[in-house]
């Protein structure tokens, strides 16, 4: 993929110095000018592929999981220990996404940081702190190493700033969710859309997590910008355990979507739960 990015980048800029020489000689005179306009364009590509191209090297050794290319790198450039690549990620965030441990407690050793600092959060989903990574693929053993050196366990990322523990029970990783749980994750955290980790689960069918949630004092009533409440969410998607363990709970029945919907989507059980516990009276 980085060869990729790397022949794409070079064709790219190639591409736009000829547009760029092309148009400034049909419309700007003299010549010497056109000829600046473009070479200026060139040095600044080959500028930027030749700061790339090394730190190429480093993202790659940490993607392979080859430590001792890893600890020579820093080596001769410890500044790049924060360096990112072009998707944004820095050498630990791309240690975790591909579950390279040793290199995850190698870097964190050498002083990278488990967090992106409060004030450099930047709205996009190319910016995510390495424990959000480790959520979404339910790397247990790499979440405890990040949290034991000081990874917020209420990290927040990716398009709607989910918290760490929405994104592991949105999943389905129960034992991540635990593991953020024990060490005090909020479990009624909201992202920017209202949504929490009980609602992402409960979407989803995750009975487990649900239980687990639960079990912690997940609130049972928020309900999200457009209306869906954990409970909807689980009717409408067919999961009859869930629904029948929300209601357990406390959900309030009023919740359930339209009785036509669950018909037309075959969800009979869900209807018949909803229909004995009172819904639609």
């Amino acid at each position: 993929m980085d060869y990729l990015i790397f022949i794409g980048t070079a064709v790219f800029c190639a591409a736009v110095g000829a547009i760029l020489y092309r148009y400034f000689r049909a419309h700007i005179r003299p010549r010497i000018i056109v000829i600046g306009v473009a070479g200026a364009w060139v040095l600044l590509a080959v500028a930027f592929l030749a700061l790339y191209s090394p730190r190429r090297a480093l993202f790659t050794a940490v993607r392979e999981g080859n430590l001792e290319q890893v600890r020579q790198v820093l080596e001769e450039h410890p500044s790049w220990l924060e360096t990112k690549d072009l998707g944004g990620d820095t050498p630990l965030a791309e240690a975790v996404i591909h579950g390279r441990k040793e290199v995850v407690q190698f870097l964190l050793g050498k002083g990278a940081l488990p967090d992106h600092p409060p004030d450099r959060w930047v709205e996009t989903t190319r910016v995510i702190a390495p424990l959000l990574y480790a959520a979404y693929y339910g790397r247990v053993d790499i979440g405890r190493v990040l949290l034991e050196h000081g990874a917020n366990v209420n990290a927040e990322g990716f398009s709607h700033r989910d918290s760490a523990l929405q994104v592991a029970s949105g999943r389905g990783h129960l034992a991540f969710a635990e593991m953020l749980i024990q060490h005090g994750a909020d479990v009624n955290e909201r992202n920017d859309v209202g949504e929490t980790a009980l609602i992402d689960a409960s979407g989803q069918g995750h009975l487990a997590v649900v239980r687990l949630l639960l079990a912690h004092g997940a609130d049972v009533s928020p309900k999200d910008q457009s209306g869906q409440s954990a409970l909807c969410e689980a009717a409408e998607h067919g999961h009859a355990d869930v629904v029948r363990v929300l209601l357990e709970a406390g959900a309030d029945v009023d919740d359930a979507p339209h009785p036509d919907s669950l018909k037309w989507d075959g969800h009979d059980e869900v209807y018949r739960i909803l229909k004995e516990a009172g819904a639609w009276d």
